[in-house]
């Protein structure tokens, strides 16, 4: 899950740049991601792709306005038949780490 957000409740997210014509909520609605329970973003490949294919898409969550450092990623897939256990992400360090809101005094 991804915590630490002030973007809250159950509300669909635009999705933008890469490959957004491939994603979906898993409703049919296309181009969206669903902020669920604050804190996982649900989506779905929608459309048939080809195999070790890099999709990817951006989406935008609320900072909250005091300091925090930037929380866990996790992320998992699920299709027919198979679900991944929690992975956690890898991600970028100082000013570009997801949801870091630096502190100023």
């Amino acid at each position: 899950g991804l915590t630490g957000s002030t973007t809250t409740g159950d509300m669909y997210l635009s999705l933008s740049g890469g490959n957004v014509s491939f994603f979906g909520d898993g409703t049919g609605i296309l181009h969206k991601a669903f902020w669920y329970n604050n804190r996982q973003i649900h989506f779905k490949v929608e459309t048939d792709t080809l195999t070790n294919k890099m999709l990817w898409a951006s989406f935008i969550l609320m900072n909250p306005a005091q300091g925090q450092p930037s929380p866990s990623l996790q992320i998992r897939a699920n299709g027919v038949g198979f679900t991944t256990p929690w992975q956690t992400v890898a991600k970028a360090g100082g000013n570009s780490a997801p949801l870091l809101v630096a502190t100023f005094s």
